[in-house]
This record gives C-alpha cells, sequence and structure tokens, in this order.
C-alpha cells in the first residue's frame, strides 16, 4: 500500500510524535509499504528529502503559537493526497490536521486514519478553555470525517467518544519503543558521566523531556525548594521553549548547586543518563502515552509521574503518580521514592513485551489492511 504519515513536526525536530512516526513508518518500509511524509520545515531544512526510505514533504511554517505550526504552500495538499491508499493523520489539535481533512477528497480505495496523541491540557484556565471550545467545535468536525481513530489510552477513547466518535471506529493501540536498545551501561560510562556533570556519590533524579511548562518542569523546580534529603541532584535534558525560562528560575532561587541542565545528548548518553539515575521525574499536564517512562521502566528505573489520563491508564501499576500542578506533593513524592526504593519497575519478560515497539506496529499494519 501507499500510505502517508500527516505530522506537525518530524525529525530532526524531537519530540514522542516525531520519533512515533519514524519508527512506525521505517517498520511499514520495511514491510512492504510505500511511505511519504507531510510535515513543517522545522527545524528549517529543504521543503523535500529523502531518508533512502521515505520521502519527507516539508511545507513552511509562518507561525507556532501554543506549539501549532501554522503552514503555508498548502493548495497543492488536495492533488497531493490522492496519490495514497491510507491517509494516517497525527494528532487532532493542529492546523496540518485541519487543512488536510479539508483537502482530503475521499476516493473508493482510500481510508483516513487519525492517531489521537492525548488531549491538550494546559495550566491556565483560559487557554483550557480555548481548548474545550476547540474540542467542540473543531475535533467534532474532524472526527466526523474519518474512517478510524486510533488512541494511546481507555481515557482518551472514551474523550473521542464522547466528541462524536462512533465507538466501533475507535481502536486503542499503545505506545511502545525497541527494547533492545535500553540495557544498563557498565559502570565505566557511569562514572564517566557523573564526574562530568559533578555528580559523583549524588542521587540524581532525571527530568528527559522537552523543557516547557506542559511538562511540568516549573512544578519540578519548586518541588526542589522544599526537599530535605542531602546529595540529591536534578539533571534536566533536553531543550524546549521555556529552556531559559527554567534555567533563569533555577538562578533566581539559588537552586544552581541542585539542578544541572545538559542539553541533548545523543542516544548513548541518554542511556547512561538512565543508568546514573536513581529516579526518573515527568510531571506534565497532558501527554498520550510518553514513551520516556517506558524506556525508565525498562531501564530499571523507579518512575514519578503525574494522575493524568494516558498515563495513569497505562502506568498505575508501575509508577508512583501525584496530581499535576502540585510541588508539595512531587515533593514529598521524591523524598519517599528515594528513601524507600520502590519495586514496581521491575518488569517481567511479558510485561517487556507488551512495551515493544513491535507490538504496536504489528496491530497497525493488520489496522491498515
Amino acid at each position: 500500500m501507499k500510505i502517508v504519515q500527516i505530522t506537525p513536526y518530524y525529525l530532526p525536530h524531537t519530540g514522542g510524535i516525531e520519533r512515533y512516526v519514524y519508527n512506525l513508518s521505517t517498520y511499514l518500509v520495511d514491510h512492504g509499504h510505500t511511505i511519504d511524509i507531510i510535515t513543517s520545515d522545522v527545524p528549517s531544512i529543504d521543503k523535500r528529502d529523502d531518508n533512502g526510505s521515505f520521502k519527507i514533504y516539508r511545507y513552511k511554517c509562518i507561525g507556532s503559537p501554543l506549539g501549532n505550526p501554522i503552514l503555508i504552500g498548502l493548495s497543492d495538499l488536495h492533488k497531493r493526497l490522492k496519490e495514497y491508499d491510507i491517509i494516517h493523520i497525527h494528532g487532532v489539535y493542529t492546523y496540518l490536521a485541519l487543512r488536510a481533512i479539508l483537502a482530503f477528497n475521499h476516493q473508493s480505495h482510500q481510508k483516513l486514519i487519525l492517531t489521537h496523541h492525548g488531549r491538550t491540557v494546559y495550566p491556565q484556565a483560559l487557554k483550557n478553555l480555548l481548548a474545550k471550545t476547540y474540542d467542540n467545535i473543531i475535533v467534532r468536525f474532524i472526527l466526523g470525517k474519518i474512517d478510524c481513530g486510533v488512541v494511546l489510552s481507555k481515557a482518551d477513547k472514551d474523550h473521542l467518544c464522547s466528541l462524536g466518535l462512533l465507538e466501533e471506529k475507535a481502536h486503542i493501540i499503545p505506545n511502545g519503543i525497541d527494547t533492545q536498545l535500553f540495557h544498563k551501561v557498565d559502570d565505566a560510562h557511569v562514572a564517566s558521566f557523573t564526574r562530568a556533570y559533578n555528580l559523583t556519590h549524588k542521587k540524581i533524579v532525571l527530568f528527559l523531556a522537552v523543557v516547557s511548562e506542559r511538562k511540568g518542569i516549573f512544578d519540578l523546580i519548586r518541588a526542589f525548594e522544599s526537599i530535605s534529603i542531602e546529595n540529591v541532584h536534578l539533571i534536566v535534558v533536553g531543550d524546549g521553549p521555556d529552556l531559559i525560562k527554567a534555567q533563569t528560575m533555577v538562578l533566581e532561587r539559588g537552586l544552581s548547586d541542585s539542578i544541572t541542565f545538559t542539553g541533548r545528548l545523543s542516544f548513548q548518553q541518554l542511556l547512561t543518563a538512565y543508568s546514573s539515575s536513581s529516579l526518573y521525574v515527568l510531571p506534565s499536564y497532558r501527554e498520550g502515552m510518553p514513551t520516556t517512562i517506558i524506556e525508565a521502566l525498562v531501564m530499571g528505573v523507579p518512575v514519578i509521574a503525574t494522575r493524568i489520563p494516558g498515563v495513569e491508564d497505562n502506568f498505575s501499576e508501575y509508577a508512583t503518580l501525584v496530581e499535576p500542578g502540585d510541588p508539595v506533593e512531587l515533593a514529598r513524592a521524591i523524598e519517599y521514592v528515594l528513601n524507600n526504593g520502590d519495586t514496581r519497575c521491575k518488569l517481567g519478560a511479558s510485561e517487556i513485551a507488551m512495551f515493544d515497539s513491535k507490538h504496536a506496529f504489528e496491530m497497525y499494519s493488520t489496522l491498515y489492511q
């Protein structure tokens, strides 16, 4: 089959959806399908490129309000979409998703699939009001046009069905990772990593995500103001729209001795960061099914995350959950896990297999057929 993946961002832009689309597309090519990708030119590179396995068409972005790229030059989209058997849209809260729906004119052999990567929830009441309004107008319209909706959790399935998606059109396909790639590194690499960041003999708490308010970085910094355990250090891996604001907050609150920003790390360095850490924390306000939690669990690192749809559905048995937006509860949970350990992160072979991306990709292949 000829399949197009439509996503607001794509590699080398960093994020869970970008990696999700890449891994899915690679699997599908390996199984005989032809794959193209339509996305934005963020970061700015050639409009069309070819990674050797599939073509990537990039449209110019003129702005990204609330992280949503607004694209121009889409007048040829309706013609381009006629080429494909499957049109697969990733994310319902995007300008590109809406434009693709409007441009798509069903041919008899074509099917339109949407993967919903989690609800839009913000710390601010006004933004949440706007998101709910979008749900009740735009999302309802989009759901009425698709042949099939894929979600990562039962909570998101219930949410989309409440907005008009028919039950028989809703499919739960959980997220996953290539579990064979995630393994503990040797002690020499750990020692080198901790020396490089002056973290020898420290209890390391790891935050690995886009550095943004939505991911809860400011709540995590506030939590570190009240942690009483000695020799605890937070390392923040990644970059994002709120990186400078987060760094400034750490300086203003006198937390530079307790919090380090590493920027982006290579994959080998990420494995070393996981292997060096006593705890992984993701205090997000919204998620689909975050792969970093899966990575930490597969690496045997205890996890603290927020009690939100997508996370609670998929990880309540394995992670310590706290309420989003509560730095005090977050600090107490960090202290408890560091003081007492946490055995819920221990996955058996069957659980690791459940979180392997091949399981999800096989489900997609069946759904396409």
